[in-house]
């Protein structure tokens, strides 16, 4: 029986049933990409689109369109272990696509892989250890639903207060966590010896918060994700981010060629018009005449203040539903929320720049095909201004990239971009307000 105590104290048990899955559930609605029909195995050689055909859409409630990212992340994932950090702006969808694939199951209803997923912003990033804390909770959790993770993690107990490991009949007393990764990854098979079977992944999501941690945890869980993927080659490791510079962070503690970066973007105009449909298609409050006349919308409309982020397709809906249909940008709630934050960049609060530099760079953005250069800028305003806007969520900055594909045309070098297409439409009624 694992379980989890402070020393003094008596043991407290987990829950079971709802309850326990509850403890694990991040956002509600990504409950619903949890519910993706069965999958087994695709011919190489399928299309993104007759992939999503297969797996994607059986059913409104198993709606997630996505399908080249799913199939790409799946394949990856099916293929040599691997270190990838999946980067995007909030609300992006990281979080969305890692959780749709990993609970991907075969036709016969097993899993077809074995996440372990640990949510920092959860985690107490104030004490020291607390990345240690919250991965051995989340596996003793998982450890307590059966299957892989119980193979794995079954011998293990942990105390709050001076943490203990033990593994089989082996105790580490107190157990740094060198100790208790060092462990962990001796158990485990290689990559060639399990190939064809159900590959174990390690998810960490919103990873940028190790960067408030800083502790020998982190460097610790760091080394041992290097040596299970590029190394040993016996575990895949995903890191999901919402943070410009956690890339840069990172390659300052693990060798940039030992991982790989995803940016994951909002969805082309198109996907986006289906996913905009099928929202309203399936929104229990909207009236039938609203949903008639929101189906034969001119989609560029809503677009111009969504983009295709799906989280503001649905905001746009709900808003809709609550307080009718509207055109105007500036009464959509993310846009007007998106003017205040960025208001201070045009009344020269910032340290770096002015007034003038902020509504030249949005004036540059607003005219561009949703990009700037990230050299270019960096050039006429300098590394500080940039990095500076950055900061202060002014700028997005998004590696080059492939896997994205709702840059037109697409950029091959790094580009800055605003925040989200609320973002966007708020430098616009800033510039009308501070521009002249």
């Amino acid at each position: 029986m694992l379980r989890f105590c402070l020393h003094g104290q008596q043991p407290a048990y987990f829950p079971t049933g709802a309850s326990r899955y509850l403890l694990h559930t991040i956002d509600s609605w990504v409950l619903l990409l949890t519910t993706l029909p069965a999958l087994s195995p695709f011919p190489s050689r399928t299309s993104a689109q007759s992939f999503y055909n297969t797996y994607g859409s059986e059913h409104a409630a198993r709606f997630y369109n996505r399908p080249r990212e799913v199939k790409e992340l799946v394949i990856r994932l099916k293929d040599e272990p691997t270190f990838t950090v999946l980067l995007g702006p909030p609300s992006s969808g990281k979080t969305a696509l890692a959780r749709a694939v990993t609970s991907l199951r075969r036709a016969d209803q097993t899993p077809e892989f074995h996440p372990l997923t640990i949510d920092l912003r959860a985690a107490d990033t104030m004490k020291n250890g607390s990345f240690l804390n919250a991965f051995l909770l989340q596996g003793q959790r998982h450890a307590i639903e059966g299957g892989w993770w119980n193979k794995w993690l079954s011998g293990l107990e942990v105390s709050a207060g001076g943490v203990s490991a033990k593994f089989g009949n082996k105790t580490v007393f107190p157990a740094s966590a060198g100790n208790i990764f060092d462990d962990l990854a001796t158990q485990l098979k290689p990559w060639d010896l399990v190939h064809g079977g159900r590959p174990p992944i390690i998810v960490v999501d919103e990873a940028n918060f190790f960067k408030r941690i800083e502790d020998d945890t982190t460097q610790a869980f760091l080394d041992f994700a290097v040596r299970i993927t590029k190394q040993e080659m016996k575990m895949h490791i995903i890191f999901t981010s919402s943070d410009s510079f956690f890339v840069n962070w990172l390659q300052k503690r693990v060798n940039p060629t030992h991982f790989s970066t995803l940016v994951v973007g909002d969805l082309p105009q198109q996907e986006a018009h289906n996913y905009f449909l099928h929202v309203v298609e399936t929104h229990r409050q909207l009236s039938e005449k609203t949903k008639d006349f929101l189906k034969s919308l001119d989609f560029k409309i809503p677009f111009k203040m969504t983009g295709g982020r799906m989280f503001f397709i649905r905001k746009y809906v709900s808003q809709v539903c609550q307080s009718g249909y509207f055109e105007n940008p500036m009464l959509f709630e993310p846009v007007t929320n998106a003017y205040a934050s960025m208001g201070s960049n045009f009344l020269g609060k910032a340290t770096t720049y002015k007034k003038q530099q902020a509504v030249d760079v949005a004036q540059l953005l607003v005219e561009s095909p949703g990009y700037l250069p990230y050299a270019n800028l960096v050039e006429t305003f300098g590394d500080t201004v940039v990095e500076e806007m950055i900061e202060q969520n002014f700028l997005h900055y998004r590696p080059s990239a492939t896997f994205s594909r709702d840059l037109l045309p697409s950029p091959s070098e790094p580009v800055l971009t605003a925040q989200s297409a609320p973002a966007l439409c708020a430098m616009e009624e800033l510039l009308e307000k501070f521009g002249k």
